[in-house]
């Protein structure tokens, strides 16, 4: 295998990222972590706004929670930030808030997982591990043309061959190269064999050129996805300035993150709905369908039906009673329609907020 073509054609080619280039185990950590199932032209703007706030694992560790979920809004699965958030915590307190470069004691950080290490520590210090992602999955499957299943145990091992096999350029420059080459040449279903510099070598190719080649890596079978209804329930206060929503760690979704109360059905262990819906509910009709809309969540595709609601009750008293009412995982608190879209982190919560009538939000006061 001529990787000596691949390195040349990752220099002359290589997309200008504002991560590449950098030796700081931080931003290529939080580089990673925002890339997993989130495309480059979508992570890139909020990475620079993300390190802009948090400029190192200290601010980061020092900041809420609460601040760091909203500076992920855009990228979803939120259990990333937080799982980044804890461990700045751990990298502080117990490193020195130095990023471990020893492979086992980074692994055991939240959020990390093998692929995150090797990434972290050959670009950051030269530790010689094989990033292995999807891209470089596809590539190698293609580079062999092997069926093997996604998860065998032999792209492990062909991975940690090429690796062995780059000569003197360093581990982290190999990783990165790999992985830009499925990004953007080595696709899946239309690769540009033309432009490969690695297409000499490819048996795939080799051997049933390009239409062998698209035909690999064997896709897993996909999973029918699981059907859910949602009722979410926007509850306004007696002055209809504020809006009621929830920190629920114990969530089905969006765990630790403010949304609205809600009732979700189709869910294995049945129906799931905030605690004490049926008091708040109580508190005042359903004044207004306000739609429906559809979200997916990872296997999940979500019916939802979103109605606002008139409470009776004043901020503070309709604070204490869902505290009341509600368990003890859950936090409450009411907000203004101006400061609303900056609460609700989620996706989901924005599709809701969309279907809101503009008038009645209109009407809400600032804090």
């Amino acid at each position: 295998m001529n990787l000596e073509a691949l390195y040349d054609w990752y220099r002359r080619e290589q997309r200008a990222l504002p991560f590449r280039g950098s030796r700081d185990p931080y931003a290529i950590w939080v580089s990673e972590i925002m890339l997993q199932q989130t495309r480059v032209e979508a992570m890139l703007p909020l990475y620079e706004r993300f390190l802009a706030r948090f400029p190192n694992v200290q601010t980061l560790a020092r900041a809420p929670l609460d601040e760091v979920l909203s500076f992920w809004h855009g990228l979803g699965y939120y259990n990333r930030a937080r799982n980044l958030h804890r461990a700045a915590g751990i990298v502080v307190r117990e490193y020195g808030g130095q990023f471990p470069l020893e492979p086992n004691t980074a692994r055991s950080l939240p959020g990390i997982g093998p692929y995150t290490v090797a990434a972290i520590l050959s670009i950051a210090a030269d530790v010689p591990l094989a990033t292995l992602d999807g891209n470089v999955r596809r590539v190698l499957a293609r580079l062999n043309d092997s069926e093997a299943a996604p998860g065998d145990r032999v792209f492990s091992d062909w991975a940690d061959d090429l690796l062995g096999a780059r000569g003197d350029v360093s581990p982290g420059l190999h990783n990165q190269a790999m992985m830009e080459l499925g990004a953007r040449i080595c696709k899946p279903g239309r690769p540009d064999c033309d432009a490969c510099p690695l297409a000499p070598g490819c048996l795939a190719r080799l051997r049933g050129g390009a239409e062998r080649v698209a035909q690999l890596p064997r896709r897993s079978p996909r999973v029918a996805p699981i059907a859910l209804d949602m009722e979410l329930y926007l509850i306004l206060d007696a002055s209809e300035t504020r809006v009621l929503i929830l920190n629920d760690r114990e969530s089905h979704f969006l765990k630790e993150t403010w949304f609205f109360p809600h009732r979700l059905s189709g869910l294995p262990d049945g129906v799931r709905a905030t605690a004490g819906l049926e008091q708040l509910c109580a508190l005042g009709p359903c004044r207004l369908a306000t739609g429906r809309f559809r979200h997916s969540i990872t296997k999940h595709r979500i019916q939802g039906r979103v109605a606002l609601v008139r409470s009776n009750l004043e901020a503070d008293r309709l604070v204490d009673g869902a505290r009341k009412n509600g368990a003890s995982h859950h936090v409450w608190k009411t907000v203004s329609g101006s400061n609303l879209p900056g609460q609700v982190a989620s996706s989901m919560a924005r599709k809701a907020l969309r279907l809101v009538d503009t008038n009645v939000l209109a009407g809400f006061a600032p804090d």
